[in-house]
């Protein structure tokens, strides 16, 4: 049959088969038409559809729907919680042009967040998280007295200085329902509860802790309006709450005790016929609730820029008294009048005021700021997994793992950084400039003094001189004064020469004459050569600083020998005529240099030794310390909600970078903030910035400046389901060896520009 059909083709006429085309083509566009037809007609008649619904729910019912709906967007406010109403939702009416909707919690919420932190400071025994949440359930108290009373307002006929919008709009939409021969003769809103108004079991879960046999709790969740104990001076109840306003039956609504917040609404209305002026009693109620939508997911960040050592693995470690210092306190500061770095600068925190502190305190300060804006509240089970939660496996990841990373300095504190926090935070500053440092914003400058010697603080926290397996202080200080006493020395010389100079000219003496002038000219070359060893320590020691043995010299970064010069120059050495003398030497390019390469003194490695080890052997050795370079490791708030394992999520990334203290966040410095390793000390310093220290309270939205960078979430391992907002963030930073015996006020002079640099330079307001 098919090779018939061919057939028959072939045997066409060449316009046939254009007919068929244009006739396919016809049919095409007629069922198209058909079927947008049918589309439009079935539109219609959904909305006449709606509209007949519409018209069908009564006036008086739909105004009480109103009044309800207006309910769910009263709020109060506090910079310590934000927006509080009477759900978790956002203000989208409210919001302007590009801004996000400003969310609103619940007092339940907060209190349910709250009761968890309360139990894990039990748990801790903090007694400071203890005393943040007494004040904060006081602050509660009064908010929710002040939403009482803003609700029962937002409900009278007549208008409060808070206004009556609830009122309001249920009038409108009850008058404009009515037929014109319809008069609303009375209206009156009163909120009450709907059914029982105490035991009835809430929506808010219960923390498995505690609540068990409870009498607050049923099924593991709270009951309404029944004392739940938080502290020892302070309780809280919880409400019943509705997933969205709806009518019902007035019959069952009930009136709630004074202060209780509302769950349901009874509009009584009074209606006459201006006809034949008959009245009309009719009421309504509606349960007061909107669809809840909890915050955005949060996260704590723990930032380490010069490295982490293994032994603060956990969150836990950081609440041991025994690694921070003595004098480790640190101070809390709030950006204000802008973001810092920025326009703003920062002042003494208030609202609560924090005092000088401890940084486990400081940490504690934090955490329950985060813990008590998670919603749905944390579990404690999930918060003892967060403590305990190990990180330190990141170091057995090739690629955290740098090798030869100087992260450290000998340098001595002056107190420069302290000051810095505390007094120069103003724009343009050195305080905006060391904490730009901080958040790791472009183009900013190294911030090791280039005179400091060079060291690395490995996995152990212990700190290395770099280019060596140890940190010799005795080395340390016998090279640094042998470089002192080399640059002293030749300014001495150069004024012993400079007097012998003019002495001998007296006589007519033109031998000691010419012997004088070459050692100022010597003198004055090792002079500037000292300065500029001094000045560039931190590069010339980079691979390393040895005692060459059986000998006054030094071998620098495996690549040069400095040879001391601590003798001046005296009057006798010039009447001797002393060719071996430095100071003499009349090829002052290269006999009379303190600093010159290793292959031009020693002439071979044979037969030389340096600190035991033969030559060639330790100019082999290539050391390459257990360290690691900057690590971020990042906790999630949706972690603390389930009842799977709380993640650390590890990077070598900082997706917080050129992210300011926002204006109203705080943020806490100490510059001794933990201690590692011995012989030396290593102390690090430690920096947090609180973002969840004050909340927006503003019902035209939040306009975020702590924007997350696109999709950082994907280079973290394990990666993130979506990016969480920035929280709080803890960092470790700023590694410094405490040497108390290196000499201090110590000055190198290049004599030919009067320059100085210090042989131990101080710590920079830069190196926070």
């Amino acid at each position: 049959m098919s090779t018939d059909q061919d057939v028959n083709k072939d045997k066409r006429p060449p316009t046939g088969g254009l007919t068929a085309s244009y006739d396919d083509s016809l049919v095409k566009v007629l069922l198209y038409s058909l079927a947008a037809g049918l589309v439009i007609v079935l539109y219609v008649l959904i909305v006449v559809r709606v509209e007949k619904t519409r018209t069908k729910i009564d006036p008086v019912d739909r105004a009480c729907m109103i009044a309800a709906e207006e309910m769910t967007r009263t709020v109060v406010s506090h910079p310590r919680f934000g927006l509080i109403g009477l759900d978790d939702n956002r203000l989208e009416e409210n919001t302007s042009y590009g801004m996000e909707p400003s969310p609103v919690r619940s007092l339940n919420s907060i209190n349910a967040s709250i009761k968890v932190a309360a139990d894990f400071a039990s748990k801790i025994d903090s007694r400071l998280m203890t005393d943040l949440i007494d004040q904060d359930l006081d602050v509660l108290s009064d908010l929710e007295a002040s939403l009482y009373t803003k609700l029962a307002d937002s409900l009278k006929e007549t208008n409060t200085e808070e206004g009556n919008p609830a009122y309001v709009k249920a009038y409108q939409s009850l008058r404009s329902a009515l037929p014109n021969n319809i008069n609303i003769k009375s209206l009156k809103l009163t909120m009450g509860g709907y059914g029982k108004s105490s035991g009835r079991q809430t929506s808010i879960k219960a923390p498995e802790t505690g609540a068990s046999g409870a009498t607050y709790a049923e099924n593991g969740f709270y009951r309404e309006n029944i004392p739940v104990p938080v502290t020892t001076s302070h309780s809280v109840r919880f409400y019943k709450t509705y997933e969205l306003s709806k009518s019902v039956p007035p019959e069952k609504f009930v009136l709630k005790s004074e202060g209780m917040l509302p769950a349901a609404v009874l509009l009584e209305a009074t209606l006459e016929d201006s006809h034949d002026g008959s009245q009309k009693k009719k009421s309504a109620c509606a349960l007061i609730g909107s669809p809840s939508e909890a915050p955005s997911a949060s996260c704590l960040v723990l930032r380490f820029p010069q490295g982490m050592p293994v032994s603060s693995n956990k969150l836990s470690f950081f609440f041991q008294t025994e690694i921070q210092p003595e004098n480790s306190e640190g101070y809390w500061g709030q950006a204000l009048d802008g973001s810092v770095p920025g326009k703003g600068h920062l002042c003494p925190t208030i609202d609560p005021v924090l005092t000088p502190m401890k940084p486990d305190q400081a940490i504690v300060c934090s955490l329950y700021n985060w813990l008590k804006n998670i919603a749905p509240a944390p579990s404690l089970d999930q918060l003892d997994k967060l403590m305990e939660a190990d990180f330190a496996s990141a170091y057995s990841r090739e690629k955290l793992t740098r090798f030869n990373y100087v992260n450290s300095c000998i340098a001595i504190d002056t107190g420069a950084r302290q000051r810095a926090f505390l007094n120069a935070t103003m724009p343009g500053y050195n305080g905006q400039h060391a904490l730009a440092n901080c958040f790791e914003y472009p183009n900013q400058s190294s911030v090791f003094p280039s005179s400091a010697l060079p060291v690395v603080i490995d996995r152990e926290g212990r700190a290395l001189l770099s280019g060596r397996a140890d940190f010799n202080e005795e080395l340390v200080n016998s090279y640094l004064d042998s470089l002192y006493s080399t640059n002293l020395a030749a300014l001495e010389t150069m004024a012993t020469a400079r007097r012998l100079s003019r002495k001998y000219q007296a006589i007519a003496d033109d031998k000691r004459v010419k012997l004088a002038r070459t050692a100022g000219r010597n003198a004055l070359n090792i002079a500037e050569k000292s300065f500029e060893i001094a000045e560039r320590s931190f590069a010339l020691l980079g691979n390393g600083l040895h005692k060459i043995d059986r000998s006054e010299a030094y071998l620098v970064g495996r690549q040069f020998v400095f040879l001391p010069a601590e003798r001046p120059l005296t009057e006798d050495d010039l009447l001797k005529q002393d060719s071996s003398l430095i100071w003499t030497r009349k090829d002052a390019s290269t006999s009379a240099s303190v600093l010159i390469p290793w292959k031009d003194y020693f002439h071979g490695t044979g037969g030389v030794t340096v600190e035991g080890k033969p030559l060639d052997l330790v100019l082999a050795e290539n050391l390459k310390p257990p360290c690691t370079g900057p690590l971020t490791v990042v906790f999630d708030s949706r972690d603390l909600q389930s009842g799977g394992a709380v993640i650390p999520h590890l990077s070598r990334t900082y997706p917080f970078e050129a992210h300011p203290i926002t204006e109203g966040q705080s943020a806490y410095y100490c510059v001794n903030g933990l201690k590692t390793g011995s012989k030396p000390e290593v102390c690090w310093s430690i920096l947090i910035r609180d973002n969840a220290f004050h909340k927006n309270t503003a019902t035209s939205g939040n306009r975020y400046p702590l924007k997350n960078r696109h999709q950082w979430h994907r280079e973290f391992e394990p990666p993130f389901a979506s990016c969480p907002q920035l929280s709080f963030e803890i960092q470790i930073r700023r590694p410094l060896p405490r040497v108390d015996s290196v000499p201090r006020s110590t000055l190198v002079t290049d004599p030919r520009f009067d320059r100085k640099s210090p042989v131990v330079p101080p710590i920079p307001a830069e190196m926070m």
